[in-house]
């Protein structure tokens, strides 16, 4: 393999790895967000007005999607990198 070949390999390798780091990140905050609001559903459920208490579950549900959806973010970018890892090992191993 060239060495161009390998430095853009090596960038390639590098951006989803700071890629994963931040969508670990996005995905624990969102789910402790989501745990909020959602615990805060239940709480004004019995003490406020409809109205609250339907934005709360909009919100809260959105928030677990927008989570989820980072999750599924966050799969793709681990198997991106286990396959450009792979390519590296393999190009290594014809050297």
């Amino acid at each position: 393999m060239s060495i161009n070949t390998e430095d853009t390999l090596r960038r390639h390798l590098d951006a989803v790895d700071r890629m994963e780091r931040k969508f670990k990140i996005t995905t624990a905050f969102a789910g402790v967000v989501a745990f909020f609001t959602y615990g805060s559903f239940f709480y004004l459920a019995s003490r406020a007005d409809i109205r609250l208490v339907l934005v709360f579950a909009v919100v809260s549900l959105s928030i677990g999607m927008a989570g989820a959806a980072n999750a599924l973010h966050l799969r793709i970018a681990q198997t991106a990198n286990r396959i450009l890892k792979a390519i590296e090992l393999s190009t290594r191993q014809r050297d």
